[in-house]
């Protein structure tokens, strides 16, 4: 589990968060509700004299206190019977997904279509070109934009062009080890043409260049088209999460 758990604690560093509450090696994540893994628990370590009852109880608390619904997420590296227990609880399983890694950035082709533009700050402009993709809504993109404003990693804001056009962009971040991949999507209008292929090798080569060894992701279980184009790239699953919520998205 050494490099899953590598992979997690990268993952959770990358995509930040607005607020955090550390409970007995529990982190809890605060981020105006926007994605799953900025407003959940990651209960990656256990410390403390709490029982898992009590700490489960503390952070319904914590949540209900912010206004939002308590949401655990369950990896391999959790309490083994934590899972279990939520389930009693009434927690429904959603949201199941892979992580993914690809071990040698060198092997990936070099881009061969399309132009790019990387912002290495995060501003309106490429938040708004976000939204008319993904469709998510002006409150989450506001969000998007508050949690990227001081990033603590190395941060590429990618849109890929053809000509004039923008059809595709996506979120690199980076240390010497890794670079995951956030937020990658494709215009509408433009799926199906290679584009998103095309993004991710310039995210890549950007992270190359910048000493990265490694990639990771986390992508839908039951996503096909991502997953294909994923392992045609060479990415792996090495483990799977879900979430544990009592409300649905």
């Amino acid at each position: 589990m050494g490099a899953g758990k590598e992979v997690e604690e990268f993952s959770i560093n990358a995509w930040p968060s607005l607020q955090t509450v550390l409970l007995d090696g529990w982190l809890l994540r605060f981020a105006d509700g926007y994605t799953w893994r900025s407003n959940s628990v990651s209960a990656l370590y256990e410390g403390g004299e709490r029982t898992l009852e009590d700490k489960i109880a503390l952070c319904e608390a914590i949540y209900a206190d912010a206004g939002q619904p308590a949401i655990f997420k369950i990896t391999p590296f959790i309490h083994p019977r934590l899972d279990s227990l939520l389930g009693e609880r009434g927690y429904e399983s959603v949201e199941h997904s892979l992580v993914m890694e690809l071990e040698d950035l060198s092997a990936v082709p070099e881009p061969s279509r399309y132009d790019i533009r990387i912002d290495p700050s995060v501003n309106q402009a490429w938040i708004d070109r976000l939204i008319s993709m993904n469709g998510v809504s002006e409150k989450n993109g506001r969000a998007t934009m508050k949690m990227f404003e001081r990033p603590l990693m190395r941060t590429g804001f990618f849109t890929l062009y053809d000509g004039e056009t923008a059809i595709a962009c996506g979120i690199g971040v980076a240390n010497d080890e890794y670079v995951g991949l956030f937020d990658i999507v494709t215009h509408p209008a433009h799926r199906g043409k290679g584009a998103g292929e095309q993004l991710l090798r310039y995210i890549l080569k950007w992270a190359r260049e910048g000493g990265t060894k490694k990639s990771c992701l986390m992508v839908l279980r039951d996503n096909p088209p991502a997953n294909r184009l994923y392992e045609k790239l060479n990415y792996r699953t090495i483990y799977e999460y879900s979430y544990r919520s009592r409300t649905s998205k």
